[in-house]
């Protein structure tokens, strides 16, 4: 029987589904679930391998996650050998299809790959060349939350003005995007949200935390290079897994820790694990309400809330969005799969058991002959992306065929941006009764047993819980990824309203990292994969820097660098390709090439000395802020970077300290110290439009990522102030610590965290209430901080201690301690988030972190 495959490659698993005419069912890869680790690795030979791998492997030759490097130039290293992330990404792929045709007896009809909805273009035909290279001549690709919505239109029926939000708690990423259905099509509303490293793997390290604290440290005083240590890790690891899975529907369970020469019980109860694990739900609310305002959607507008990902079948998120939203909340009994069957049920469509696909964000991936008329470059490429992107957008589907036409170079061929999405027939759901509520954080609602759901009546009409449940009989057109998916079968939906809340079985971590120490995903067992495929690695560049795809690696000191005779803050380049150092004394900037961490120029300041360094997004301009200890000086010289050259100079009211350029890069917010106020400048004209009046002295400015509110740390005041951007008003002033120096904001997370020098700690402010949501010691003196590229880690910059402190966020506790030069005074770090840049005042030099480890 002719068959069709939808497939999931997710950061922490692979999952495929298989559509018949009648049926859609998970496929079993692997072991752990029904799926496969998304893992690869090399081989004693040359060969690349997928899934499972042996700890000597994972910890030596393995990169997990390799799906979020397409589009990253660095190659992922392997074992010492450089590779192209599409090249594993198709290894990765060709594993899957090849268990599948085995098992099967034949290739599928038609395939259906996922991808999550942020991808553009570019990051899109990059899959598209994965594909290929696996043996994947046209598969289709479409996003993960049209997916979603395929595989639940079965069940709730789709009418025209419905919106909906797909929430995708993954085990290493959250997803949020806002769908609508308009003249019978699914598209997407507004920008998707995306949050990089908040996943079911959180969750675990929050778990492995709390063991640490029950157990008075013990974790933090093993020795980590003892491999009985790591075997003990590994254990207790999947024991958190575990503890996570059973909370999800017993009310307490006990975590056994076995340590080399000691043995603990550690209890941990539903409400422990609650309070655990709230700040990161609180974190994917906040990314919702994002995609909602990008939408331009009010929350009382939603027909439903979708939710897929392992780690939405934690109580405590059902409970949490319930409390958010007043529509009903729709989620699979195994809600890891969605992404996989919503694929699987497409390409059937695809492959004609249903109506042909005549919508949707989907693309076809060009075939070998197509592709010989690409363009070679990939400034050619992503420049038609763009360019079909933007005539797509603005003319329509008529337009997008003529871009495509002239163009033939985005490796793919788009179709319609909106998804034919029918209304289900002959569907039917099994209601779930609640069982006795709990008191919740926010708005009450209730919780319901999984057994209760078992044992409730069904009726005539509602299919058994089959291992192969009945496909649906209209499926809905084409839709793209998840990040994540497990198990074997896909379960029964069951609608769940502020009254009614299953409690399903929980997520699906697979790696933490404590203390400093890097714990790995251990899948034991046979593998049923093909032997080990020989992909020629690639000659690494000098920045290749390694991607184990494993979270925990601890930054480490890489080499020093002599620079000016007073280097006192460092800066890098948007491209991440150059560092600009200000040398006060010197009256001069120092640029270090970071492909080689040599000095490549000296530019001159002739205004007076430099002291604060801050670039435009576009990279194209550098902000120099110019002061003397006299005060007789008091400007902005404006720098070109391709010349080096200053080309403006912006007189200031009193001493310039750090300034901030809006994310549009139109507007400049400058602290000045002695007015205390914020000058408000036109980037265009580079003229000062306006002055914010804030609490004395102001030190530093960050701006939120949407550029809605700029907050600056009051030294003398001991408070952050909250401007809005659009009234240039103060809207509130937050306390915090004694003499708050430097502040930066989260990439990713909604979190402001400002160093106090004199108190010797950092104030972590929570956006979302405007409070400060914990303290953490660090060193003396701190002077400055910097987040992680993925916002997991901060770096803080300690000038009395002559260190680095380097604060892990799920723990909000201090994991490493890193030495510097003497005097360090300001951080760094390279956009890729391979390296960090310290300045030592007071022996001229800037000590180079290497943040990522070599797999």
């Amino acid at each position: 029987m002719s068959y069709s495959l939808g497939i999931d490659v997710g950061a922490t698993f692979v999952a495929a589904a298989v559509a018949r005419t009648t049926t859609v069912e998970m496929f079993a890869l692997g072991d752990h679930a029904g799926v496969a680790p998304a893992v690869v690795w090399r081989g004693d030979g040359r060969g690349v391998a997928t899934g499972v791998a042996t700890r000597s492997q994972v910890t030596d030759r393995a990169s997990r996650g390799v799906i979020n490097r397409l589009g990253d130039p660095a190659p992922v290293l392997l074992g010492g050998e450089a590779y192209e992330a599409t090249d594993l990404v198709s290894v990765l792929l060709r594993d899957v299809v090849h268990q599948v045709t085995k098992t099967q007896g034949k290739p599928p009809e038609q395939v259906v790959l996922s991808h999550p909805a942020s991808w553009g273009p570019f990051r899109c035909a990059l899959f598209g060349q994965a594909a290929r290279k696996a043996g994947l001549a046209r598969p289709i690709m479409v996003t993960e939350p049209e997916a979603v919505a395929a595989r639940y239109a079965r069940f709730r029926p789709w009418t025209d003005g419905d919106i909906v939000v797909v929430y995708d708690f993954g085990g290493a990423t959250f997803n949020a995007t806002v769908l609508s259905r308009h003249s019978g099509k699914v598209r997407i509303l507004g920008e998707p949200e995306r949050i990089d490293g908040l996943g079911g793997d959180v969750l675990d390290q929050a778990i492995l935390a709390h063991v640490n604290r029950t157990t008075h440290g013990a974790l933090d005083r093993l020795d980590k290079h003892c491999p009985q240590t790591t075997a003990a890790l590994d254990s207790l690891l999947q024991a958190c897994v575990q503890a996570k899975e059973a909370l999800s529907s017993n009310a307490e369970t006990t975590l056994p820790v076995v340590l080399p020469g000691k043995r603990f019980d550690v209890r941990l109860t539903r409400s422990d694990f609650d309070d655990l694990v709230r700040t990161s739900i609180e974190h994917t609310l906040s990314a919702v309400a994002r995609a909602l305002r990008s939408a331009q959607v009010q929350p009382d507008g939603l027909s439903a809330v979708l939710l897929a990902g392992g780690s939405s079948n934690i109580p405590l998120v059902a409970e949490m969005v319930s409390a958010e939203f007043s529509c009903p909340l729709i989620v699979d009994s195994q809600p890891e799969h969605v992404v996989a069957v919503g694929s699987a049920t497409l390409a059937g469509q695809l492959a004609g058991h249903e109506s042909p696909l005549h919508g949707g964000r989907h693309y076809r991936a060009r075939s070998d002959d197509e592709q010989q008329s690409t363009a070679h470059t990939t400034t050619e490429r992503a420049a038609a992306a763009a360019k079909t992107a933007s005539a797509t957008e603005q003319h329509g589907t008529q337009a997008l065929i003529s871009a495509i036409s002239a163009q033939h170079t985005t490796g793919m061929i788009p179709r319609q941006r909106t998804t034919d999405l029918p209304a289900p027939q002959g569907a039917s759901v099994r209601h779930v009764e609640v069982a006795a509520a709990r008191a919740p954080a926010r708005r009450g609602i209730a919780n319901a047993d999984v057994r209760a759901a078992q044992a409730a009546p069904e009726s005539a009409a509602t299919p058994p819980p089959p291992t192969q449940p009945a496909p649906p009989a209209n499926c809905p057109p084409p839709a793209q990824q998840g990040e994540q998916s497990q198990g074997s079968r896909p379960g029964l939906l069951g609608f769940i309203d502020r009254a009614r809340r299953p409690r399903v079985l929980a997520g699906t971590g697979v790696a933490a990292a404590l203390a400093g120490s890097v714990l790995f995903a251990l899948f034991a067992g046979p593998t049923n994969t093909p032997s080990p495929r020989s992909v020629a690695p690639v000659k690494p560049s000098p920045s290749a820097v390694a991607n184990n795809g494993l979270e925990g690696a601890a930054p480490t000191v890489a080499t020093t660098i002599r620079v000016g005779n007073s280097p006192s803050f460092v800066a890098a380049s948007p491209d991440g390709k150059h560092v600009y150092i200000a040398n006060g004394n010197d009256q001069s900037l120092t640029v270090v090439d970071t492909a080689t961490n040599q000095v490549s120029a000296t530019i001159p300041i002739a205004a007076g000395p430099p002291q604060f360094l801050t670039f435009a997004p576009d990279g194209r301009t550098l902000y120099v802020t110019v002061s003397n200890e006299q005060g007789t000086i008091h400007a902005i010289d404006v720098l070109d970077t391709a010349s080096n050259a200053v080309i403006a100079t912006i007189p200031q009211p009193g001493m310039p300290l750090r300034v901030a350029v809006s994310p549009d890069g139109q507007r400049l917010f400058v602290a000045n110290h002695e007015v205390p106020s914020v000058s408000v400048i036109d980037a265009a004209t580079n003229t000062v439009i306006g002055q914010v009046a804030v609490a004395p002295n102001p030190h530093w400015v960050t701006f939120s990522p949407d550029g809605t509110r700029a907050y600056t740390a009051n030294h003398e005041s001991n408070v952050v102030s909250v401007i809005d951007t659009a009234t240039l008003h103060v809207l509130t002033t937050i306390p915090v610590g004694t003499s708050p120096h430097s502040i930066a904001t989260n990439p990713h997370l909604p979190l402001v965290a400002n160093v106090n020098y004199n108190a010797g700690s950092v104030s972590e402010i929570d956006t979302t209430t405007g409070k400060v949501s914990a303290t953490i010691p660090v060193g003396e003196k701190p002077q400055d901080i910097a987040w992680a590229a993925d916002g997991q880690l901060a770096y803080v910059v300690n000038n009395g201690s002559n260190t680095i402190s380097v604060i892990d966020t799920t723990t909000n506790r201090v994991t490493k301690t890193i030495p510097t030069g003497t005097g360090p005074t300001s951080i760094t770090v390279q956009p890729s988030g391979h390296q960090a840049y310290v300045s030592n005042l007071n022996n001229g030099t800037v000590t180079v972190l290497k943040l990522t480890t070599a797999g």
